[in-house]
């Protein structure tokens, strides 16, 4: 049986600009994989595509108003022909303390 990584990430927030896409429950299931317990929410997925700044706005504008050491997955696609390599060339985690 494998056991859990002892991290203390309860909470895991994602934002994205896929929109509505299957790709988004996904990701959740690949968390609920490694942390049963985790808590999931979804910031907004109509980021506008191709927009880091857009994404890094609104992570700017509400990251305080979540508990210490959540985790923020935040996919915002760079160029439209690395949108089938996003998680290698824009991904980006933010842990607050």
């Amino acid at each position: 049986m494998k056991q859990n990584k002892k991290i203390n990430h309860q909470v895991f927030t994602i934002m994205t600009d896929f929109g509505f896409d299957f790709s988004v429950a996904s990701m959740k299931a690949l968390i609920l994989k490694e942390f049963p317990d985790a808590q999931i929410i979804d910031i907004d997925h109509s980021i506008k595509q191709f927009s880091i700044l857009s994404g890094a706005f609104v992570i700017d504008k509400i990251y305080k108003y979540f508990p210490e050491q959540t985790m923020f997955i935040c996919v915002v696609v760079r160029y439209p022909f690395l949108h089938t390599q996003f998680m290698r060339n824009s991904t980006f985690v933010i842990q607050t303390f």
